[in-house]
């Protein structure tokens, strides 16, 4: 273990669902009454500054994610009716609401932009097990959104439960990591075949032996909480982490698109259920946060083995 300054910030409320932007200077927060409050982070103390807050008109939002800078301050947000919300910051710093999506009638499970380079698209994940994609009619504002595309996961899935984009590289189509709930749950890789308009499954993530427990029972009833697609950034293969239960998984995919090789890296445990990954812009550092209140810190050492460097404990 190794010793490191954490920066910590009082919230007035319960915390629901937490994301940042992608520089990490702006924050969103939402409570378990649905209302959604931003924070920007001090440059020179690091500190977490509270900013506008609002709220999301009795709907409850199931997560909410922002869109790439490059087209402004905008957020997402997804809801248990199944609407999709989209706020953008206004000249005067304020939040309004963008437009009002009638996606479906299953709740959205989660939310996440494409990369910039495919201008703004944003995924969503829903309780039926479908993955539907929306994409603005202009990157200047949030007004008008258009269907972009969507799929069906199979039926044992039950659910899409996350969803995760590989970074934008000109040489390889629009790829998505997906995890699923029922039948044991396991994390999917799709494929956007542009040429036919449609998204196709190239890969599962799947293995019986990570899923078990020392007495030979099955951890993995719950389904997937987390996948997370690390930057590749000079590595020879993509990592991608697969949460479930306790366990986060570690998968590497090396080869050609049509026929990935999947290879599982490392299997790291946790004292209690794993629900939100998120690795660092190198992708050498992974976060896990868990149910008992920690943030677990992992990275890999020199030999190539995936070790726990960091413990962050929520003060009670």
């Amino acid at each position: 273990m190794t010793s490191e300054r954490v920066t910590s910030t009082q919230l007035e409320i319960s915390a629901a669902h937490v994301c940042y932007n992608i520089p990490h200077t702006l924050m969103a927060v939402v409570d378990h009454s649905g209302t959604i409050s931003t924070w920007q982070r001090d440059g020179q103390s690091r500190e977490w500054i509270p900013g506008p807050a609002w709220t999301s008109g009795g709907l409850a939002i199931n997560c909410i994610c922002w869109a790439p800078p490059e087209f402004g301050n905008i957020l997402c947000t997804g809801t248990g009716q199944g609407t999709v919300l989209v706020w953008a910051q206004t000249s005067y710093g304020q939040w309004e609401k963008r437009a009002h999506i009638p996606a479906s009638t299953h709740a959205a499970l989660d939310a996440c932009f494409a990369p910039r380079q495919m201008g703004p698209i944003v995924s969503i994940a829903f309780s039926d097990g479908s993955v539907k994609l929306f994409i603005a009619a202009s990157s200047l504002n949030a007004v008008s959104w258009d269907p972009h595309s969507e799929f069906q996961l199979d039926r044992d899935a039950k659910a899409c439960t996350s969803v995760s984009w590989r970074e934008f590289d000109p040489a390889l189509p629009p790829l998505l990591a997906i995890g699923s709930a029922g039948g044991g749950g396991c994390g999917e890789v799709w494929m956007f075949r542009e040429q036919l308009l449609r998204w196709e499954q190239v890969q599962q993530l799947k293995s019986s032996s990570p899923d078990m427990d020392d007495d030979g029972s099955n951890n993995n009833q719950g389904g997937i909480s987390a996948v997370a697609w690390a930057p590749r950034l000079g590595r020879p293969y993509d990592l991608i982490a697969v949460a479930s239960g306790h366990r986060v998984t570690l998968w590497s995919l090396t080869g050609a698109v049509d026929a990935l090789e999947v290879k599982r890296v490392a299997v790291l445990d946790h004292d209690h259920d794993v629900w939100q990954l998120g690795w660092n812009m190198l992708g050498n550092w992974l976060a896990a946060s868990t149910d008992g209140g920690e943030v677990c810190m992992w990275r890999p050492d020199l030999a190539g083995e995936w070790l726990q460097k960091n413990l962050i404990i929520s003060r009670k």
